[in-house]
């Protein structure tokens, strides 16, 4: 693939549409929230749908289009976890946030417009296919919480993820 094409998910109110607004903000990526509409606000709608029925081919050629690096929010239902990993196996990168339950429900409610049942549900959705979902989440586990319940700061997050980008910058800022 010739530029990233990322996926966040995760726990629910762990910094996942955080950070992808950061990207967009800072990096030049564009921020594709699948629970706010993002994909028929991008014209994607029709070709993640082909994922599904048909693959992933039309998705990817299409996002990667787009003259930007783009990374998707898709706090997932695990039982669409096939189709995610119909994505990693086109070559998607999925990075998984994960954070202390209770930190992530405060953080979750702030939003003022959920439910405890819409946390207390995906949770106990996450937890029955947690071992399923991590098997394809491999390695890429950002824990964006700290141990007092404040999100890790997006450069950190970002350094963990590309970590050649970071040592080549700080190498160029050192000379």
């Amino acid at each position: 693939m010739s530029k990233p094409i990322l996926l966040f998910s995760g726990i629910p109110g762990s910094g996942k549409s955080s950070y992808g607004r950061w990207l967009a903000r800072t990096k030049g990526y564009l921020h594709v929230d699948f629970d706010h509409g993002d994909l028929e606000r991008h014209s994607l709608l029709d070709s993640f749908r082909e994922v599904e029925s048909s693959g992933p081919e039309r998705f990817i050629a299409q996002l990667l289009r787009i003259d930007t690096p783009v990374c998707l929010d898709w706090g997932f239902p695990p039982h669409c976890l096939w189709i995610v990993r119909r994505l990693v196996g086109a070559g998607v990168e999925l990075w998984w946030f994960e954070a202390d339950r209770g930190f992530a429900k405060r953080h979750f409610f702030d939003r003022g417009n959920v439910s405890e049942a819409a946390f207390e549900e995906q949770m106990a959705n996450i937890e029955t296919s947690r071992r399923d979902i991590m098997e394809v989440v491999g390695p890429h586990i950002v824990h964006a919480l700290k141990s007092d319940g404040t999100h890790v700061p997006c450069e950190e997050i970002y350094a963990q993820m590309f970590p050649d980008v970071v040592v080549v910058m700080d190498r160029k800022s050192a000379n």
